[in-house]
């Protein structure tokens, strides 16, 4: 289109806007007005017109949606109304005599709920008649305990950090005593007129292996500490190689060793080191090798 058809066209629409009031001979106001609005919706471009269609369907079903599921709702809740009915559960006995008590790693010394173990660790120089009294017991109950061959040996030798658990239905009546003889075997001594009955609990055991490696900065212990061994460890690994390598004289910062040993666990907790099952040791430039086996008679 050329400006020259511009002018024209705008030229020809000038007396139209600047026409005179409607005078009561003319068309009816709503007519006219219709007119317009037909004319500018004619003059929107087709793909508008056809988002403006399509947002109102949705707005119309929107609309009716929010009418109807609330009255479903409330219908739905008048024709299912809600029962709460408590139904009582009788629960079979705890059988406490039938639990295994070894296998409990929350509690050391576990029990009826109605009996009150009490636990006490042997401290430093102090003796087993010290540990009892300690817990308001009397040395006739120790000595009637001592009567039981079976484990005389393990109450009589006892060391800083074993433990002991007493039951005590009443202060200073002793009923029975738990203590480990060793890491898989707990024993439970328990008075019963003028004889004491023994029971013995199997305790399950896991053994870990662990990687260990280092380098000599300035001694054995220190370096097999960094690396994560404990000293029980480490003089085995000395007994290892006590043949082939004098630490006290031979030993030089930069000698080497591998490792490869486990460890006992019990209830997820380390009980105590385990052997080594294989070792290496560089002492200045010589390598020493060890590997554990067993013979085929045991």
């Amino acid at each position: 289109m050329t400006q020259g058809q511009h002018s024209a066209d705008r030229h020809h629409a000038t007396p139209e806007r600047a026409g005179t009031p409607l005078s009561p001979q003319r068309r009816p106001l709503p007519a006219r007005v219709g007119q317009r609005a037909s004319a500018a919706i004619k003059q929107i471009p087709s793909w508008q017109r056809e988002h403006w269609l399509l947002f109102g369907c949705i707005l119309a079903a929107i609309m009716l949606v929010i009418a109807i599921v609330p009255g479903f709702a409330v219908a739905m809740r008048g024709e299912l109304p809600q029962v709460r009915e408590s139904i009582p559960l009788e629960l079979p006995p705890l059988d406490v005599e039938g639990l295994d008590t070894g296998s409990l790693a929350t509690d050391l010394y576990v029990g009826s709920s109605r009996e009150r173990w009490v636990t006490a660790e042997v401290q430093p120089g102090q003796t087993l008649g010290e540990l009892f009294e300690s817990q308001g017991l009397s040395s006739r109950d120790l000595y009637r305990l001592l009567q039981n061959e079976s484990t005389r040996d393990s109450l009589v030798k006892i060391h800083p950090g074993d433990q002991f658990a007493f039951l005590t239905p009443e202060p200073g009546k002793l009923k029975s005593l738990q203590f480990d003889v060793d890491a898989a075997t707990r024993v439970v001594l328990t008075l019963d007129g003028d004889k004491v009955k023994e029971r013995r609990i199997q305790r399950e055991l896991e053994r870990r292996v662990k990687v260990a490696n280092g380098v000599i900065d300035s001694s054995l212990f220190e370096s097999a500490n960094a690396a994560g061994m404990s000293n029980a460890m480490t003089l085995e690994l000395a007994k290892v190689f006590g043949y082939d390598i004098d630490f006290a004289q031979d030993l030089r910062v930069g000698d080497r060793f591998y490792v490869v040993y486990d460890e006992v666990y019990r209830d997820g907790e380390r009980v105590s080191s385990g052997d080594i099952l294989a070792a290496a040791f560089v002492n200045q430039g010589r390598e020493f090798s060890a590997f554990r086996y067993r013979f085929a008679d045991g």
